[in-house]
């Protein structure tokens, strides 16, 4: 037939009911379309629950989980109030996606891979997140999870794992041996990952170990997971049936092949019959509907462009009769689907987005050849989940801008962070401080800034102890570079925790040399001042601020030639403004070092050692204290003008700390506080600041948008 004159001859089916009545929807982007038609849907059960309805979303394919979890949203919102995981007869999606794309399948797989090499802490923390667990319990994990991070590498093994889970805080004590204990059976129901075996034995190795770890879990799996649970043995059947054609395998290979079945498995679980069809499929729908919603009807989508199989000549497709293989088929299969889409139902909506990536998009021609046509205006009496949970709301407002007092007698928590957090915003000290809302640590690739901040300290410790002063900088002027490479190696080993790999040793021994070249820098900077002694280092003082008492540790304290002392602190991060003269004061804390010495020093300056350079950030009585640093004022009032400012200083951390102590919590963050907090869906920032705006155009204080 490919290489006759005249295409075959075919049936000319159509369906012989009647057109049925055709309205559009214009939907500002996909996901508003896809709203729209869950509203339609619910709109339609809400008159008659034993209609049935489809809905075609051409791209059903990358945007499954997205579509389904939406109409079960909108047709079933009291389940996804009470938090029931039960699925629902509302909707199914024809078609199915990847078994691995499946969580409990995801979880399984994840399991396997750390069994038999490394996981990525991100995938790790995850993975102990998961409910597919028997022991131990959802809070006890994560209250694992949250400490792992702090102490675990990027890359972790199950060796490191359990070694770290066996020296966990008593706090952890029968979690961390639950989990342990878990991981231990299944690493010895695996056996050796490196062992040569044939695919039927690890199949039987990879169940057991899944069971010694408590896969699929404690809890009742509901029917979509059991099917999966079902499917998933059945793949390691197939993998176990593997083992004849090929030889013996190492765990890591066998694993891959399970991972690839999983991938090219395309499972969906068995559902009842739904009253919502959500399909991909641009077909005659064969059966009669009682109503039809087609997405994506945007000009440069419908009718769709010519399908040409590109093994196959052309002109040997177009003899054939292959349809949508020329423009001319493929818009005459357009407008034939149209009809048949029309007559399969007593209403079909057409819609379209209006923009799409930022791409505006017009509706196709062929709807404008359809006659009848309306306009669809969604049922506000069908509200979407969101729309139903703010209509449920109930809202009080009441000012609780106070916590609970802190303890008497106890320090403040954090040293000075406490008196920086409470002049960068009252509540992120309450809550951090106070609550401990702190965020989960986020495992990043390279050195832990922790431990780059205690090697920055511990070398220049070591390295001033050697050198003493500008005296002892100029005498080792020679042998300067071998000298702080050997204070940084000692300090290494002090604040280095032993390297898991080669790749970690790497990244130590660069560290180790970008802080020696950041020190020689530093040197270079520092014997440019005039003549200094180090007259003391990592130095401990307990400060009273309105009756609190406040631990801190000096880095640095330096005297000068006419007996002026400079307080000095390291920091490795990026040079951030200082406030000192404003009435908020920002980065307080060399203000307290301050007042802990009894207020007697002429500057105090942060000392920042980054890729971007060395710099002194902070203040002098007078110029010249240190390189490029900006005094208080000239030098004959320098005296009276610095005591002068010190007082307001202890003025405003005596202020600082009574907030503290008191347990004042008002949302009231300073210019550029909100960038660097992590609280602004608990302190409602947003609505603040829109209630303010608006409270301040009413009163005509600031111009109005129209």
């Amino acid at each position: 037939q490919a290489g006759s004159e005249e295409p075959p001859a075919t049936h000319d089916y159509l369906c012989e009911a009647a057109p049925g009545r055709v309205l559009t929807a214009r939907a500002s982007d996909p996901a508003e379309e896809l709203e729209l038609a869950a509203r339609w849907c619910r709109s339609h059960l809400a008159e008659d629950p034993g209609r049935r309805l489809l809905v075609i979303v051409p791209d059903l394919s990358q945007r499954r989980g997205d579509a389904v979890r939406l109409f079960e949203q909108a047709l079933a919102p009291q389940l996804a109030l009470s938090g029931d995981d039960e699925e629902t007869d509302c909707v199914v999606a024809e078609g199915g996606e990847p078994l691995a794309g499946y969580p409990l399948v995801q979880h399984g797989l994840t399991a396997l891979s750390f069994l038999t090499g490394t996981l990525e802490l991100t995938k790790l923390s995850a993975w102990l997140r998961a409910s597919f667990w028997r022991m131990p319990q959802p809070p006890e994990r994560a209250e694992l999870d949250a400490w792992l991070r702090e102490v675990l590498t990027l890359d972790v093994t199950p060796a490191a794992l359990q070694a770290v889970l066996q020296a966990a805080p008593s706090r952890f004590g029968a979690a961390a041996a639950a989990l342990r204990r878990a991981l231990g059976e299944a690493a010895r129901a695996l056996g050796s990952p490196g062992e040569g075996v044939r695919t039927r034995e690890w199949a039987q190795r990879f169940e057991r170990s899944l069971e010694a770890l408590g896969w699929p879990g404690a809890r009742p799996l509901s029917s979509a997971e059991q099917q999966t649970n079902v499917r998933f043995e059945e793949i390691l059947a197939d993998l176990a049936a593997l083992g004849g054609q090929l030889g013996p395998l190492a765990a890591p290979q066998a694993l891959r092949m399970l991972e690839a079945l999983a991938a090219r498995t395309s499972f969906a679980p068995e559902s009842r019959d739904a009253a919502v069809t959500l399909t991909g499929a641009l077909v005659d729908p064969i059966v009669l509907y009682d109503g039809i919603w087609v997405a994506g009807l945007q000009a440069d989508a419908w009718p769709p462009p010519p399908a040409v199989n590109p093994f196959i000549p052309l002109p040997v497709q177009i003899r054939a009769g292959i349809p949508g293989v020329t423009a001319a088929g493929s818009l005459a299969g357009a407008r034939e689907l149209l009809d048949r889409w029309r007559r399969s139902a007593p209403q079909l909506i057409a819609s379209w987005p209006a923009s799409v990536e930022d791409r505006e998009c017009l509706p196709s021609p062929l709807l404008a050849e359809l006659t009848g046509i309306e306009a669809w205006a969604p049922d506000e009496r069908s509200p979407t989940l969101a729309r139903r949970i703010r209509a449920m709301r109930r809202v009080e407002s009441f000012a609780d801008d106070a916590g609970a007092p802190w303890p008497d007698g106890s320090p403040l928590p954090s040293g000075t962070r406490a008196l920086d957090y409470q002049s960068r915003c009252p509540f992120r000290s309450y809550a951090e401080l106070r609550l401990s809302s702190t965020p989960l640590q986020t495992p990043r690739p390279g050195v832990d800034p922790r431990e780059r901040g205690r090697l920055v300290h511990r070398a220049l410790e070591h390295l001033w102890r050697e050198l003493g002063g500008s005296e002892g900088l100029q005498r080792a002027s020679g042998g300067l570079e071998r000298l702080i490479d050997e204070c940084v190696a000692r300090a290494a080993r002090e604040s280095f925790s032993p390297p898991s790999s080669p790749s970690a040793a790497a990244l130590q021994r660069r560290e180790r040399r970008r802080i020696t070249r950041l020190l020689l820098d530093l040197t270079a900077l520092e014997s440019g001042r005039a003549p200094f002694r180090v007259s003391a280092l990592e130095l401990t003082r307990s400060l009273t601020l309105a009756g609190a008492r406040l631990d801190v540790r000096i880095d640095r304290i330096d005297e000068l030639e006419d007996g002026a002392r400079v307080i000095l602190d390291y920091k490795t991060g990026k040079p951030v403004p200082l406030e000192w003269l404003a009435d908020r004061l920002s980065e307080p804390q060399l203000l307290a070092y301050l007042l802990a010495e009894g207020g007697n020093a002429c500057a105090l300056a942060a000392v920042h050692l980054s890729s971007e350079g060395i710099a002194y950030r902070g203040l002098s009585d007078r110029p010249h204290r240190l390189p490029r640093l900006p005094a208080l004022c000239e030098e004959e009032s320098a005296a009276a003008a610095w005591q002068d400012q010190i007082r307001r200083w202890q003025t405003l951390l005596e202020r600082l700390a009574g907030d503290f102590l008191a347990g004042s919590a008002a949302v009231d963050p300073a210019e550029s506080a909100c960038r660097i907090c992590h609280l602004h869906t608990f302190c409602r920032i947003g609505e603040i600041r829109a209630a303010g705006a608006g409270a301040a155009r009413a009163e005509g204080l600031e111009p109005r948008d129209d």
